[in-house]
């Protein structure tokens, strides 16, 4: 009110105008760390189950937010998560993708999968043995360790499946050693209960077959049992002899050079230089003559 005239200020009366918010589009680059990664779809399944509000969101290296179309959805995708996982699934199948857009997919797929399916469902395992392989493939053991202990029981997977989380779980345990050796003993034991599980599996994939025993002799290796080794090392060589491929002799080869290693802990050394020979042989054949080099001390 002003006092000398009686009336309204106009100052008083008039509310400041509101500025209309329009949505940002945002290239920003973000990062995460390791013990983000994995924590993406925790987060997000216990949000509403609209795979959206990328603002946030983030993934492994480095990744643009794409702002209205980023990977993992807006506010405005009317999309159920069945319908985003299908397109996830498509993409995945169908399209190349660069290791971070891979990755982008793979965890999208982790998420979305637990929503549509349930955290313990076979179809979240699945998509959680994807993106250890993933790991796996980048030499990130460690983040392949996490993921795949996070799957309580792999007795609902197929077979083959079961078998493959096996190797998988071989892989990034042979790999990856904690510093911490109580941790390092309960991460062995568990890799090597996994392992024992699926040994008595068959499956009309041979060189699944293959990896599967010559990861578990590795393993075996590993607690000095070499003899034991020995056997599983054999069995490995005739799986890859029922693939009979040039990609399987050669891998056979390697299998050859640790049976040759396994003779030579066991001090047989006469034994040990004739399935080093065979390894010689092979990658001189193939041209790997510097592979070959390595065993030439071995042979002579």
């Amino acid at each position: 009110m002003d006092k000398g005239t009686g009336r309204k200020s106009a100052k008083s009366s008039r509310k400041p105008a509101e500025k209309e918010v329009t949505p940002e589009k945002s290239s920003r680059v973000i990062r995460t760390t390791k013990q983000e990664q994995d924590s993406i779809s925790i987060k997000l399944s216990m949000g509403p189950k609209r795979f959206s509000n990328s603002r946030n969101s983030n993934v492994s290296g480095s990744v643009t937010e794409r702002g209205d179309s980023g990977d993992f959805g807006i506010q405005d995708d009317k999309r159920s998560p069945a319908e985003k996982l299908q397109s996830v699934e498509d993409s995945l199948s169908c399209e190349t993708h660069d290791d971070s857009e891979k990755y982008n997919l793979l965890l999208q797929k982790k998420c979305l999968t637990a929503l549509v399916f349930g955290e313990e469902s076979k179809e979240s395992y699945m998509a959680m043995i994807n993106l250890g392989s993933f790991y796996n493939q980048q030499h990130r053991h460690e983040s392949a360790m996490r993921i795949l202990k996070q799957i309580p029981n792999c007795e609902i997977i197929p077979p083959d499946d079961r078998i493959r989380y096996s190797i998988e779980f071989a892989e990034a345990g042979l790999s990856f050693r904690s510093k911490n050796p109580v941790e390092q003993k309960k991460n062995n034991d568990i890799v090597l209960g996994s392992m024992q599980n699926v040994l008595t599996l068959d499956s009309q994939n041979k060189y699944l077959l293959y990896q599967r025993d010559v990861h578990y002799g590795r393993l075996l290796v590993g607690m000095k049992d070499y003899n034991q080794a020995l056997t599983y090392f054999q069995k490995a060589l005739e799986w890859l002899g029922v693939e009979n491929t040039t990609d399987s002799l050669i891998e056979s080869a390697s299998v050859y050079q640790m049976i040759g290693d396994m003779y030579e802990k066991i001090e047989d050394k006469e034994t040990a230089k004739v399935y080093y020979q065979k390894a010689y042989v092979i990658y001189q054949d193939n041209g790997l003559v510097d592979t070959a080099s390595l065993l030439q001390p071995k042979i002579l």
